[in-house]
């Protein structure tokens, strides 16, 4: 059981969203002392990560990470050698794996940070992927987050309402959490729209991780550079 959850910004300090009660507490810049609290899972930025599908069939996960990367190499704008890979589980027997792609550099710098911190064991997901399993739409302060046919996306919200129109054909079958949006699709909402980051991860925490969530800390992740840790500083001392 996961008991906190950790999500990094960038140009903000953290939040962290813990257990109180039955409920989910989020607090800004948590103490070095809020961290020790328990098993704690981190989340990164949702505009860090790009989810893709593709099939994949190997012996192990040492190959299946090798193979993913040739497969995706045409569906990216950065070279495959400047990007860092996790893979989704296996579904039965399908062979498609789900592929999440995050910038190596931007990964090492989040990677960094985290153990710097103590939580070298700690999974780190991208907080999209916490959304739970099956067709939903969340309207929240800058984008429309969602989950279609297995694949995660965040629009952004001026424009997305509109845009994830064409993409819904039943809306009576999507969870949609925002009145706008819901009535935007001519469906009912099945809860209000998330509209501050921390409502969103109190909703996420509230969730908890899927199954399918794909933990990035997959390959050859350790850091491998020096880096400017010169952003810690937004930590606050217990």
């Amino acid at each position: 059981m996961t008991d906190a959850y950790l999500l990094l910004r960038d140009d903000e300090p953290p939040l962290l969203a813990s257990r109180a009660g039955s409920e989910w507490r989020v607090i800004s810049a948590p103490s070095r002392a809020d961290l020790r609290r328990g098993s704690i899972a981190v989340l990164l930025p949702s505009n860090a990560t790009l989810f893709l599908s593709t099939p994949i069939n190997a012996r192990s996960e040492r190959e299946a990470l090798q193979i993913a990367r040739f497969a995706i190499e045409d569906d990216i704008a950065e070279s495959i050698d400047d990007v860092h890979l996790a893979l989704g589980a296996r579904t039965g027997t399908d062979q498609a794996r789900r592929v999440a792609v995050i910038s190596d550099q931007r990964f090492q710098s989040y990677l960094a940070s985290i153990d710097s911190l103590g939580l070298t064991e700690a999974p780190i997901y991208s907080a999209d992927d916490l959304l739970p399993a099956g067709d939903m739409l969340v309207e929240t302060d800058e984008f429309i987050r969602g989950r279609l046919n297995g694949q995660i996306f965040s629009i952004e919200r001026d424009v997305g309402i509109q845009m994830v129109r064409g993409l819904v054909k039943e809306p009576d079958d999507i969870r949609v959490f925002g009145n706008a949006l819901a009535e935007t699709l001519a469906t009912k909402a099945a809860g209000p729209a998330l509209q501050d980051e921390e409502s969103y991860l109190a909703k996420l925490a509230d969730w908890g991780v899927v199954d399918d969530a794909i933990n990035l800390r997959q390959g050859n992740y350790a850091p491998k550079r020096e880096l400017d840790l010169s952003g810690l500083g937004q930590w606050r001392n217990a």
